[in-house]
This record gives structure tokens, C-alpha cells and sequence, in this order.
């Protein structure tokens, strides 16, 4: 199914992603982004939120958009979480090379680095600007010693560092097994290289932004269009044909 064939699908899940797609980088939510997505949910579609941020968080953003039964994808897929059930799947561990990964970069930026509060993945930047840069240098050449065990995602200066098997796209294919939803069936937004997993998931992928391409996508210049397309499209899904007599 390509991409024109999708639009005439009924969505029953959408999957966004947050920081560079639902907002910039580490801002709230607007209101207008959040009465938006409540919309969508009223009309019948799951929301999901997936990202490299830890599960307390979501779950407190997921409160704060006022969604009532969201479904979260956290630390890049090591996790997923029905709040409204109080249900969590943990997909992997912290793998020894993560924690050989923690203790090298500790060793060595000690005094300029910002470590993420997750379970599994391993998520840090500098908090120094002038040693922004020594920090990427340093984490790729240690993940690369690791390469058949973990793979990362550098991006705004951050760096996630998880297990091989684990991205966006493994998690958001069991959320699927979970509710029974079929791949035509899903929604994707998101902008950045780790979204593109949780893309080869879903029939309808959208990209906010031209960080990234995909061959599949659909693409819009703000989150706003997409969220406009998306309600449009599902009021006339839903909405029961008439026919003349």
C-alpha cells in the first residue's frame, strides 16, 4: 500500500513523536497543538506518544495534553505503557555494553554532562558548549566499539545510546500485536533518523520539517498542517455515507 492508497484508510492509531514534531526541542506543548490531538482522540483514534524521553515524563505529558487512554513508546521503544490500564512492557534491559558505554563517558566528561533518568537506554549530552562537541566525537568512537550489541542516535546535540534490537519501529509493531490494528491502519509523525523505524511500521507516515526524507512520507512545513490533514481526513472516514434517492 502506498501513500495514496493509505488516505482513504480509516486511522486507528496515530504515533507522535515529541521534541522537533509535537514541539521544539524541550518546549511545552501549545494549546492549540493539544486541543488538537484531544480532537482526534474524541473522534475515535488511539494517540500514542514515542520517544527517546523516559516513561515519567510521558506519562506527565500525556496528562498535560489532557489524552485520556494514551499509549506510550519510551527510551526509543525500550518500553511501552497503557496508562489508562496501568500496563508496562519492558522490551530489553540495560545490556552490560550499555553500562561499559555509561562508565567511559563518565570517566571522561564528568564535570560537563546531563544524563536522561532512563531504565534502558542511555540518553546524555554536554551541558558544557565547548565540550559539545569532544562529547559526540568521544560517544561515537565508544558506541563504535560496541556496534554488534547497541546502536544511538545523535541529534541537537544529545546522544541515545540503546540496544541493537530496540527502536521506534520494534515497539510501535507490538503495540500493534497488542490492540490488533493493521499497519495500513497507523499513523506515524515524527522528523528525525529515529522516527524512521516506527515510519516502516505504519501505512501513513508523515514528516514534520525537512530534517529528514522517506521515500514513503508525506511531508509538512509545521505540525499544525499535519494535525489539520489528520482531522480532516478522519471526520470524513467516519463520517456515514448517504446515499441518493
Amino acid at each position: 500500500m502506498d501513500k495514496f492508497d493509505a488516505l482513504n484508510v480509516k486511522i486507528s492509531l496515530i504515533v507522535f513523536d515529541i521534541d522537533g514534531t509535537l514541539t521544539s526541542f524541550n518546549k511545552p506543548i501549545s494549546s492549540e497543538v493539544s486541543a488538537i490531538i484531544r480532537h482526534i482522540e474524541d473522534i475515535g483514534v488511539k494517540i500514542a506518544l514515542s520517544s527517546g524521553k523516559d516513561l515519567s515524563y510521558l506519562k506527565m505529558m500525556s496528562e498535560d495534553l489532557g489524552i485520556k487512554r494514551p499509549i506510550i513508546i519510551a527510551e526509543n521503544g525500550c518500553v511501552i505503557a497503557d496508562v489508562a490500564n496501568n500496563k508496562e512492557i519492558w522490551l530489553s534491559e540495560r545490556t552490560n555494553e550499555i553500562r561499559d558505554i555509561i562508565n567511559k563517558i563518565r570517566n571522561r566528561f564528568s564535570d560537563s554532562l546531563w544524563e536522561q533518568p532512563n531504565k534502558v537506554e542511555y540518553s546524555f549530552f554536554s551541558n558544557k558548549s565547548e565540550r559539545k562537541l569532544e562529547l559526540i566525537s568521544y560517544a561515537k568512537k565508544v558506541v563504535s566499539q560496541y556496534a554488534d550489541k547497541v546502536h544511538a542516535y545523535v541529534g541537537f546535540g544529545s546522544i541515545d545510546v540503546l540496544p541493537i534490537n530496540i527502536d521506534k519501529g520494534v515497539a510501535l509493531m507490538q503495540v500493534k500485536k497488542i490492540y490488533g490494528i493493521k499497519k495500513e491502519e497507523v499513523a506515524a509523525v515524527g522528523n528525525g533518523e529515529n522516527d524512521i523505524p516506527m515510519f516502516k511500521e505504519a501505512g501513513l507516515p508523515l514528516i514534520v520539517g525537512k530534517q529528514i526524507s522517506y521515500a514513503d512520507a508525506m511531508k509538512f512545513n509545521t505540525i499544525i498542517e499535519v494535525l489539520d490533514f489528520l482531522a480532516s481526513k478522519e471526520r470524513k472516514a467516519r463520517t456515514p455515507k448517504t446515499s441518493d434517492t
